[in-house]
């Protein structure tokens, strides 16, 4: 079992980023941030505590099934894929699917993965509906209280188990608790497929339209140069309207374009303070970079976001190793 606990925010966004995932801060965190993994002989186990609002985007896992239960929310104003979720909903995402998830503040996700290389491995019936599952390829979100409390609750034996001095008894226990998992897990894939046959085709029309929209523009800020800032800058660089592109973030993001093109600079600059600046850099120059103009009205909403000012950031990541070389020496990264 790895475990990073009492996380900052910085370290939950860069553990992230090592699975794909980017995440976006939108207000100052409330709770402190973590992420468990459980690793089992067929199934993945994590928990994440996110501590304040937050967008997250990436694509799941190309080789596995995850299923994923919002355990505990602070608000019902939250979205996945456009769809409203609330606490203990369970959200079904077939391998490599794009995602879009919308927090207010602090959240608490309970996650399992199936690695496809498992299946074969498993009973021919439970195998079955997992395939089905396969064949969806979309995501889809679940009402089912029970199945998501299952879940969950069946992660958390595992967890307390695992915490447990290891003994024998307690190994078979873990293996008892992974089958009971497994077969909640089927149970949900086959109640996926069973509401995937009652939902309209959203491959088509203004939902589809939407989804493409939204993904995109997240894609868009992988490329700092080509960032839009208005809406008619999302509007240039996606070739939709404006009707379309404020429809769309609204849907998936909660907001609007400048809004979430404001957040994603804040963000922007903090991760460079945090972790990829050149020697001798100055707060002035990071924020020119950013395309930041109004350094000090920008400076009020970094601290509003990050409980400090640009220029704290940069101090407490970077120091200098003697009083002799305070005049040229590169600034060096602090032991953190």
């Amino acid at each position: 079992m790895s475990r990073l606990s009492s996380l900052e925010h910085d370290e939950h966004a860069a553990a992230l980023r090592e699975m794909g995932i980017d995440l976006i801060l939108t207000s100052r965190s409330q709770a402190e941030w973590s992420l468990d993994r459980i690793e089992l002989k067929q199934l993945h186990i994590e928990f994440r505590a996110e501590g304040g609002s937050a967008i997250v985007a990436g694509i799941s896992p190309p080789d596995a099934i995850v299923f994923a239960v919002l355990s505990a929310a602070s608000s019902d104003d939250n979205l996945f894929n456009g769809h409203k979720v609330r606490a203990f909903d369970l959200i079904v995402i077939p391998p490599g699917q794009r995602f879009i998830q919308t927090a207010l503040g602090p959240h608490r996700w309970t996650l399992v993965s199936l690695p496809i290389a498992a299946l074969p491995g498993l009973d021919p019936v439970v195998r079955d509906e997992f395939n089905r599952m396969l064949e969806l390829g979309r995501v889809l979100v679940l009402r089912s209280r029970t199945l998501a409390q299952q879940i969950a609750g069946n992660a958390a034996a595992v967890a307390d188990v695992m915490r447990e001095p290891a003994t024998v008894k307690v190994n078979g226990t873990v293996a008892e608790l992974e089958v009971s998992l497994l077969d909640t897990l089927s149970a949900a894939a086959l109640a996926a497929v069973e509401r995937a046959r009652h939902l309209p085709d959203f491959s088509r029309g203004r939902r589809a339209g939407s989804y493409e929209i939204a993904h995109r523009a997240a894609g868009a800020f992988h490329q700092p140069e080509l960032v839009p800032q208005s809406v008619e800058d999302f509007c240039t660089a996606l070739g939709a309207t404006e009707r379309k592109i404020r429809r769309a973030f609204k849907s998936f993001f909660g907001m609007g374009p400048a809004k979430l093109a404001k957040f994603h600079r804040l963000n922007r600059v903090r991760r460079m303070l945090v972790e990829g600046l050149p020697d001798n850099a100055k707060v002035m120059s990071v924020l020119s970079a950013c395309d930041v103009t109004e350094f000090g009205r920008f400076a009020g909403e970094y601290k509003a976001i990050f409980g400090e000012r640009p220029s704290d950031t940069l101090r407490r990541n970077f120091t200098i190793d003697s009083p002799n070389d305070a005049a040229d020496a590169a600034p060096r990264r602090s032991g953190r």
